[in-house]
């Protein structure tokens, strides 16, 4: 980020308005096999915003239960050490996951990404994402934080956008687009306020139901 970028493209500068988090990574080996849904569990009101799912209920060659945790919330532990960290969002999962207490680690390993923050899906920053092509004629930028219809900070848009840049150099060097970007059929924002509006009752009660029921 230099004067010669922004005499060349001075939209790229507009990146640095985007707000992003960092976005921890543990994985977690097991002795033996856990009794685990096959699905993403959301651990509610943990205190690293925990998340997780068993993937050797997905990946082949294993046949112990591995965990991919993500601890969304890793503010509280920056500059601490990677040891610390693992512990305090072990300590964590055990609260959850009481198997865990008497299951072994055979070995974890741990990404804090503070250095690779995760860019945040705030409203109003679409104007600030960069496209696929810029003002040079040699940069193409791809990743969650470029545009794209999925409009969403995921694996799934850092792919689209990819292939948004792929074809972007293709144009460029005129040999027309390499990849067909499909775009799934979407349903009108009238629909969703329309059930938003009719569920409203629904879950009016149900917040009452557990307001009444809670000691």
């Amino acid at each position: 980020m230099d004067d010669s970028l922004h005499e060349a493209d001075s939209s790229l500068f507009q990146m640095q308005r985007i707000e992003t988090e960092a976005m921890a990574s543990l994985s977690i080996y097991l002795d033996r096999k856990l009794e685990l849904p096959a699905e993403h569990i959301n651990l509610l009101d943990s205190e690293y915003a925990l998340t997780l799912i068993d993937v050797s209920q997905h990946w082949p060659g294993l046949d112990k239960t591995v965990l991919n945790v993500i601890a969304s919330d890793v503010n509280d532990l920056e500059g601490v050490t990677d040891e610390r960290a693992v512990a305090g969002i072990i300590a964590e999962l055990k609260q959850f996951l009481p198997e865990l207490n008497t299951a072994t680690i055979l070995h974890s390993f741990y990404q804090p990404h503070y250095q690779e923050p995760l860019v945040m899906n705030d409203v109003g920053v679409w104007q600030f994402r960069p496209k696929a092509e810029t003002g040079l004629e040699n940069l193409f930028l791809a990743g969650s934080h470029c545009r794209s219809h999925i409009d969403m900070t995921s694996m799934e848009g850092a792919t689209v956008t990819g292939l948004n840049a792929a074809n972007a150099l293709a144009s460029r060097h005129q040999l027309g687009p390499v990849w067909e970007v499909r775009r799934a059929k979407t349903i009108g924002r009238w629909v969703f306020l329309l059930l938003r509006i009719l569920g409203f009752p629904l879950a009016l009660f149900g917040k009452l139901w557990v307001s009444l029921r809670s000691p």
